[in-house]
């Protein structure tokens, strides 16, 4: 099955990968606070450092989805470790 591709304008993609961006940075900051194990902190770090990654490769891409796949499963990575965090972090489609 081939995957779909999701094309936008310039500016919209610029948006976008913004708020990727300071979401990624809130979630740095809501794991430094959280009770978790070194080892728990570090894989979401990681994950963290391979989003900016693919933040500044997908900058110059026209297709956002497989930049999408991953931010959505940081997300649901993010929200198994880190419980109890009020602030609500956008879904991408």
């Amino acid at each position: 099955m081939q995957q779909q591709q999701l094309i936008i304008s310039e500016e919209k993609k610029g948006q976008i990968l913004h708020k990727i961006h300071l979401e990624c940075l809130k979630m740095n900051e809501l794991i430094n606070k959280q009770n978790l194990s070194s080892n728990q902190k570090e894989d979401l770090k990681e994950y963290l450092n391979w989003m900016h990654h693919l933040l500044k490769y997908y900058a110059h891409e026209k297709d956002l989805s497989i930049l999408f796949d991953h931010y959505n499963w940081l997300l649901i990575e993010f929200n198994y470790h880190v419980k109890d965090h009020k602030y609500q972090f956008s879904k991408f489609h």
